[in-house]
C-alpha cells in the first residue's frame, strides 16, 4: 500500500503545482485509507465510501482462486488480468495483504484534522461492510468534531444501487466543506 500512498501524495503535489490550493479527496474501500494514509494539512476535506478506517483480518481465500493463492506464495504477489477496463493487469503483493490488519485506527484518524465524511452502508446480507461500518463508528471518536458518519440503509459495500444518493451527499459535502 505505501506505493498507493506515494502515488496520492504525488498526485497531490502535481495538483499543488498547477496553483490549485484547496483540495479535497475521496476514496471508497482501499482507497480510503490510502487517502487517509495520504493526509497533509493541504487537504480541506475528504469524503470515504465503505471506509477502512481500523484492522480488518480477511480469509483471502475466499477473494483469490486457489492459482492466484498459489502464485501469491511463490512469487509473493497476486497478477489479476482484467478485460474492458483502462487497466488490463493489477499486482497485489504480499505486503499490501499484510497492510489491512496492521491498521491502527487511534494513529491513523487523530492525524487527520479536515472534516471527513464517512458513509457505509447497512445492508445485513454484506457482513464485511457491516464490520467496516461499526469500525468507523468506533473510530469517529478520533476525528474532528465536523466530521460524520452516514449510513445509506440497505447499501452494500459497492454502493452500485446507490450510487446516486452517494454521488449527492459527497457533493454537497465538498460545497459546503471546500468553498
Amino acid at each position: 500500500m505505501e506505493k498507493e500512498v506515494d502515488d496520492l501524495k504525488s498526485a497531490i503535489q502535481f495538483v499543488k503545482s498547477r496553483g490549485y490550493q484547496t483540495i479535497g479527496l475521496y476514496g471508497h474501500s482501499l482507497g480510503s485509507l490510502i487517502c487517509l494514509k495520504s493526509y497533509t494539512s493541504d487537504i480541506k476535506t475528504m469524503v470515504l465510501s465503505g471506509a477502512l478506517t481500523n484492522a480488518m483480518k480477511y480469509d483471502w481465500e475466499q477473494y483469490f482462486m486457489k492459482e492466484q493463492m498459489k502464485e501469491l506464495k511463490e512469487k509473493g504477489y497476486i497478477t489479476i488480468q482484467r478485460t474492458g477496463t483502462w487497466r488490463h493487469t493489477i499486482v497485489v503483493d504480499k505486503q499490501m495483504l499484510r497492510d489491512f490488519e496492521d491498521i491502527r485506527q487511534p494513529e491513523l484518524l487523530q492525524r487527520v484534522t479536515c472534516p471527513v465524511l464517512i458513509i457505509h452502508g447497512n445492508n445485513k446480507k454484506d457482513e464485511e461492510e457491516l464490520l467496516l461500518l461499526e469500525r468507523s463508528q468506533r473510530g469517529m471518536q478520533y476525528l474532528s468534531k465536523d466530521s460524520r458518519l452516514k449510513v445509506i440503509d440497505g447499501a452494500t459495500h459497492s454502493f452500485l444501487e446507490h450510487l446516486e444518493l452517494l454521488k449527492d451527499l459527497a457533493t454537497r459535502w465538498y460545497v459546503n466543506h471546500m468553498s
